[in-house]
């Protein structure tokens, strides 16, 4: 941030109102800070399309507030932090503000010091631009605050602080962000880290300078974006009252800075410039609620071990900047003792109806309902079958080597198909008794499948994905050609170059891409019939048992994406 970044996210620890709303100057018409603002909008909207808007008691505003004053037991109020060599206002100023709230909302029980590193290193979707977080590139205050509601954040505090996740040297001295480690830096702390988090809920924006100054009167700091200029970095200067007010007639709001206690004439803190939107301070503040009563065991969306999603009652992640969610292939299921206690104990089965699960599950039927062209019993039923304790497909069909494959879908986020591609290429086989090797093209279900896009109003892209249920029901409709995995020259639609080293997508043609296939792009469709779903334990048992592999979505936790065959966790920059 002090070597190129201008731009910043403060903590705006009292404001002052400005009785004829705020006025907009050349930042506001800025086009830049207008797209950095609806950024934050779009940050926080991800989590729920339906905010709730926070209602606020009928008070009135005072001319002069100081939120050190008003909390006097909360210390983080007053303390100002050095984010030294990094560009990490955004996960400063949130680790803070989190603190503030924290506090201010337990009636300063509970001074819980929230980590800036833990935002930095595990949050996979808080970069703008980027799919890791890095000291050059920032990150996104609201989608800070969409991690701590969806998944919590540990203990921290500044440099050789005794919490889970202090700020590492690698941040401060060297701009680095360390791989995302699930556990706390800190040997001596006493709590695991999934015991550690605590959480935050209830999102929300203002735009309104009355607003923003009830919300921080009834709950504590908001933050903002400040155009941090060369002037404000070498040379700010003078003001002598810390609060809200006026000086000789100049109406002003006090902020704390990033750049330590040592910077400016305050203790890190500084006078703006109110009323004028000087350097697009008004443009918007937002802010989350502390949850006092949400633990690691009914909060948690990104747990260390992937047995954990099914303890997740509610899931909230923009698929356009995360790819968090894709549908995997189930090649094969183990009963044994920990898998029964996990099936036995997951609530997916009996979700509450404002979940993501849920809506993803029924959307999904719906979607295999409204496809059937005559009527069936859905789901299947199955012949009285004895589940055996363990099963695998690859050992059940060993002549179909499609079962032992498993593909590399590089830089796109094209997981929806190539595990459906590679489920058509193994019922095929099944289906004919090891016979048919044809191998089905996830190339062709990119490019050429219009219906396939997660939402009806985004094409397919790589960063977009696609639908599963669709793309089944296009083979079983339209047919699919054959292909192979990247750079395999195998059947009439390979896997692109473009697909896998450049995450784009090529235009739709109906012809072989593979100029060596003998067969014509129309002489070489296959098809599937009947689509189905199933919602149990058992009924999925039964089908892999009896026609092979299913679909199924799974949640992409940290530890999934970033786990190496050696058993050792690395930072995998895996751009779905």
């Amino acid at each position: 941030m002090k070597h190129l970044s201008i731009f910043g996210t403060m903590l705006i620890l009292f404001l002052c109102r400005l009785s004829d709303g705020i006025i907009y100057d050349r930042f506001a018409r800025d086009p830049l800070f207008h797209k950095l603002r609806q950024k934050l909008i779009e940050g926080l909207t991800s989590i729920n399309r339906a905010l709730k808007v926070p209602h606020y008691p009928n008070i009135s505003i005072p001319k002069h507030f100081d939120a050190r004053e008003k909390w006097p037991e909360c210390e983080s109020l007053r303390v100002i932090v050095d984010q030294g060599a990094c560009g990490s206002c955004w996960a400063v100023s949130s680790a803070l503000m989190m603190s503030d709230r924290f506090c201010i909302a337990s009636n300063g029980t509970m001074k819980f010091r929230f980590s800036a590193e833990e935002l930095m290193t595990c949050c996979p979707f808080c970069s703008d631009d980027a799919f890791v977080t890095t000291c050059r590139t920032g990150g996104n205050a609201a989608k800070a605050l969409v991690y701590w509601i969806t998944n919590g954040v540990v203990s921290g505090g500044h440099l050789d602080s005794t919490g889970c996740k202090p700020y590492s040297n690698h941040s401060f001295y060297h701009a680095r962000v360390k791989p995302c480690r699930q556990v706390c830096s800190n040997d001596n702390y006493p709590a695991s880290y999934q015991q550690d988090k605590r959480f935050g809920k209830d999102p929300f924006y203002a735009t309104s300078t009355n607003q923003i100054q009830k919300e921080v009167m009834t709950n504590g700091p908001v933050i903002t974006l400040i155009n941090a200029t060369s002037h404000l970095l070498s040379s700010y200067q003078d003001g002598k009252i810390v609060g809200w007010g006026e000086e000789r007639g100049v109406p002003y709001w006090i902020i704390a800075n990033t750049w330590g206690p040592n910077w400016g004439k305050l203790g890190g803190f500084m006078k703006l410039l109110r009323g004028k939107n000087e350097l697009g301070c008004e443009n918007i503040a937002i802010f989350a609620k502390a949850n006092l009563e949400a633990t690691s065991a009914t909060n948690c969306l990104f747990p260390n071990k992937l047995a954990s999603v099914f303890n997740c009652d509610t899931l909230h992640i923009n698929m356009k900047y995360t790819s968090t969610f894709c549908t995997l292939l189930v090649t094969f299921s183990c009963w044994s003792r920990e898998g029964t206690a996990l099936y036995q104990d997951a609530p997916h089965l009996n979700l509450p109806k404002n979940s993501f699960f849920y809506r993803l599950r029924v959307e999904y039927i719906e979607i295999i309902r409204s496809s059937r062209e005559r009527s069936a019993p859905l789901p299947r039923s199955y012949p009285a079958t004895v589940i055996p304790k363990n099963f695998d497909a690859r050992e059940r069909w060993p002549q179909c080597e499609s079962l032992r494959n498993v593909a590399n879908q590089g830089l796109c986020g094209s997981c929806w198909a190539l595990s459906t591609s590679l489920l058509m290429t193994d019922r095929l086989c099944i289906a004919s008794n090891g016979t048919d090797n044809f191998r089905f093209s996830a190339e062709e279900l990119l490019t050429c499948c219009p219906s396939c896009n997660e939402r009806r109003d985004s094409p397919i892209t790589c960063e977009n994905g696609g639908n599963a249920a669709k793309a089944l029901i296009h083979w079983v409709r339209n047919g699919v050609v054959s292909g192979g995995s990247f750079q395999s020259e195998e059947g009439c639609k390979p896997y692109s170059k473009q697909s896998f080293k450049q995450g784009k997508i090529s235009s739709c043609e109906k012809i072989c891409t593979n100029s060596k296939y003998t067969v014509s792009y129309d002489h070489d469709k296959r098809y599937g019939e009947e689509v189905n779903f199933a919602t149990d334990i058992e009924q999925i048992q039964l089908e892999i048992m009896t026609n092979g592999p299913v679909l199924t979505v799974i949640n992409v936790t940290l530890d999934l994406v970033n786990f190496r065959g050696d058993g050792e966790w690395t930072n995998c920059t895996f751009p779905f």
